[in-house]
């Protein structure tokens, strides 16, 4: 990993450690990921914070795709 590659990945951990608190249905969502053998191409919780509030802003009623997923 590269130095600005890890200066993120820090900045994400200090992040997730001050202003996104563990999430217990997203620890077990990424061990069922992990147990089903899917790759780690999660994002951080810090990004779906933001991801979440970039949908909110935009009123999005369906997020990836067409299919029914909700927010």
């Amino acid at each position: 990993m590269d130095a600005k590659q890890e200066q993120w990945v820090e900045v994400d951990r200090y992040i997730d450690g001050t202003v996104v608190h563990s999430d217990k249905v997203l620890v077990e969502a990424l061990e069922t990921n992990t147990a089903a053998g899917l790759p780690p191409i999660s994002v951080s919780p810090s990004q779906g914070k933001l991801l979440q509030l970039l949908a909110q802003i935009q009123d999005a009623r369906t997020i990836l795709d067409r299919h029914a997923w909700r927010i």
